[in-house]
């Protein structure tokens, strides 16, 4: 099994890489990101036996920059047309897809494009929409907050809360994806208009910043969660403070 990959050097496609490799036999990853040519990306959808489909700019700098992830999505259906090839197409939305912005406006023309040509060349189109996801090599700054609480606790800098009652949905990366590849290589559901996850952990802005605390002293949170996310919290922060320094260099403005 060929899989392509969008976007495969970004916080879902390294963990996605991850689990593919834990959990399924793949015979080779084909893989495309901004440096690749449309000329590559046609040829891997001649090769592909399924698509991941997550590239896409998350804060553009260009007002209209949303539209070069329309455009994308547009060039994969016709580069998977144009090679008569019928694979199933996973696609990474987001629950911002509900939402108003330009972010949730662009996403939801992707999926709307994406259904279209799933229903007239009659094959699967599995729409994920990602709640906030958590999980290690997220870019600091960039789209996870967990990631951001880790890197600043960890290098002794601030953490910045406007409402410490603030409420978020989080789901762990690495269960997130178990799911998706199950769905998607397996064949455990057909596919569906759009796909949420029921496994996500409520949590608020100012308990995440006491939970920070507690891992940067090494002491038991006195919260009774009854749930697996301080667990979870636990070994993202440790990853952080393993690989903190890969970060140090980059701009994580995004």
């Amino acid at each position: 099994m060929k899989v392509l990959i969008t976007g495969y050097d970004g916080f879902v496609g390294k963990n996605l890489i991850n689990t593919l490799k834990r959990k399924h036999s793949v015979d080779e990853l084909l893989l495309y990101n901004r440096k690749n040519s449309f000329d590559d990306l046609n040829l891997f959808c001649n090769q592909a036996d399924v698509v991941f489909h997550l590239a896409a700019a998350v804060r553009p700098k260009a007002r209209n920059g949303y539209d070069d992830n329309i455009e994308l999505t547009n060039r994969l259906i016709d580069c998977l047309a144009k090679n008569e090839n019928k694979c199933p197409i996973m696609f990474a939305s987001s629950i911002q897809a509900k939402d108003n912005n330009p972010y949730g406006i662009s996403k939801r023309s992707e999926e709307s494009n994406l259904i279209s040509y799933g229903v007239k060349n009659d094959l699967n189109i599995y729409i994920f929409r990602f709640p906030n996801l958590f999980g290690k090599m997220s870019k600091p700054n960039y789209t996870s907050v967990i990631s951001t609480f880790c890197y600043n606790t960890i290098m002794g800098m601030p953490i910045t809360i406007n409402d410490s009652g603030t409420m978020i949905n989080f789901a762990f990366v690495e269960d997130v994806l178990d799911e998706v590849t199950d769905i998607v290589l397996d064949k455990k559901q057909k596919s569906a208009d759009y796909i949420e996850f029921d496994d996500c952990y409520l949590v608020g802005l100012g308990e995440l910043a006491y939970y920070m605390q507690t891992l940067k002293n090494n002491t038991f949170p006195q919260i009774d969660r009854k749930d697996d996310f301080y667990l979870k919290l636990k070994q993202t922060y440790n990853w952080y403070l393993k690989n903190y320094k890969m970060f140090n260099n980059l701009s994580c403005k995004g």
